[in-house]
């Protein structure tokens, strides 16, 4: 009985496993999709996500969050300026620091007209989960986010490693 027990967990792992691919790939090209429709790229579409919810930051603070270069963040915040949905500022307490901001004039509504019907069914859909199963969820989706924070850091530096060996 014991076998069994494990064969069935190891095939609901194997599907998880399938469905968290499927939901990767999903979520890839809707955000490719929704940047596409903006006029950017994906990167700079997700750079754009990243100061809408961080708020101002400098160059190299953005790339600590997105875990890019500083050139590739440069040349991205560069695209972004140039296309008017960010702003570069002087910080108000250091005037040596440059920030970027989201510009505020910039029209986002395209972004929007996506984002919100997809939030809205997202949380439709949680709350009709029990309190234990977001909890697990979130337990979940933190330890999940964690790994694969953790191998784009590995994946990083090999790419880090071989620059610096050509």
């Amino acid at each position: 009985m014991e076998m069994d027990n494990r064969n069935t967990q190891g095939e609901a792992v194997f599907k998880l496993m399938a469905g968290i691919r499927e939901l990767t790939r999903s979520t890839l090209m809707h955000q490719y999709m929704i940047a596409r429709r903006m006029g950017l790229n994906v990167t700079d579409a997700e750079c754009l996500d990243y100061l809408m919810e961080h708020g101002a930051c400098t160059a190299g603070e953005l790339a600590e969050l997105t875990r890019l270069t500083t050139g590739a963040i440069t040349a991205a915040i560069d695209r972004l300026e140039n296309k008017g949905f960010v702003k570069r500022q002087r910080d108000g307490l250091d005037r040596r620091k440059v920030v970027v901001i989201v510009n505020p004039d910039k029209d986002m509504e395209v972004a929007k007209s996506h984002y919100q019907p997809l939030g809205m069914a997202v949380f439709s859909l949680l709350e009709s989960y029990g309190d234990e199963d977001i909890h697990t969820l979130t337990r979940f989706m933190a330890d999940l986010t964690g790994i694969y924070v953790n191998q784009t850091g590995e994946i990083t530096k090999q790419l880090l490693t071989a620059k610096s060996g050509s």
